[in-house]
């Protein structure tokens, strides 16, 4: 799948999109995986998590959609490498606590939800 930039009703969002004509049971896992992931995003709340919008499923070609806040900024990986650790220790402090407090929540919910893929380039950093 890929991610790209759109707007709903003015609002900047970001799109991620996962073709259902992919080869094979690659394909099927990768749609299943996505729908599973619509199942749950709908109902996460938490200000340190990215609001699910909707899914859509696109007639023409079966291409599934889901629209999530965009956020504008880089990525913990890239906000890292980019600041030196003097001056910023206390701001990565704080991102470590926000991160801390969105998996708290994700853990807490019943049934339990795991993100399965944290890693510093799949977290955002607001600008």
């Amino acid at each position: 799948g890929f991610v790209m930039g759109g707007w709903l009703q003015g609002t900047p969002v970001a799109v991620k999109a996962q073709r259902s004509a992919a080869v094979g049971a690659e394909g099927v896992e990768a749609l299943v995986a996505m729908a599973n992931e619509v199942r749950i995003f709908r109902h996460v709340r938490h200000p340190n998590i990215v609001l699910f919008y909707g899914a859509c499923v696109e007639p023409d070609n079966g291409e599934m959609l889901l629209v999530i806040e965009r956020i504008r900024g880089p990525s913990l990986y890239d906000y890292v490498i980019g600041h030196s650790a003097d001056a910023e220790a206390h701001g990565r402090l704080r991102l470590l606590l926000d991160v801390a407090c969105a998996l708290r929540y994700l853990h807490g919910r019943r049934p339990s939800i795991v993100h399965g893929d944290l890693k510093g380039a799949n977290v955002l950093v607001e600008a």
